[in-house]
């Protein structure tokens, strides 16, 4: 139970993306953007709600993970295959060193 917040918010990120690129309407895209910050938001409120003194560590997590909102997001809205490509590995770069810094904290 304690690291379920975490899966159900990278779910929602996973799922905004799949949704994102592989949906012709475009309302479907902007629920796909509103799915993906809801996954990050609630990775944010999680880092810091959980973090007794907040070092940098917790401010670094929370600046990469709205890197990785961003770059989500333009990686939803790119026209180019490869800016599409290139946006979302940095997007999960991004939230996976957050993630990691984070475990790091707990450990």
């Amino acid at each position: 139970m304690k690291r379920f917040i975490t899966i159900l918010a990278v779910i929602c990120i996973i799922a905004g993306c799949i949704i994102g690129k592989l949906s012709t309407v475009p309302q479907a895209q902007l629920g796909a953007i509103a799915l993906e910050a809801f996954g990050f938001a609630a990775l944010i409120i999680k880092t810091l709600k959980q973090a007794e003194k907040k070092t940098w560590k917790e401010y670094t997590s929370v600046i990469l993970f709205a890197v990785a909102g961003i770059l989500c997001a333009v990686a939803g809205f790119a026209e180019a295959t490869m800016t599409s490509l290139i946006t979302a590995v940095f997007a999960v770069a991004a939230m996976i060193i957050g993630l990691f810094i984070v475990k790091k904290q707990d450990a």
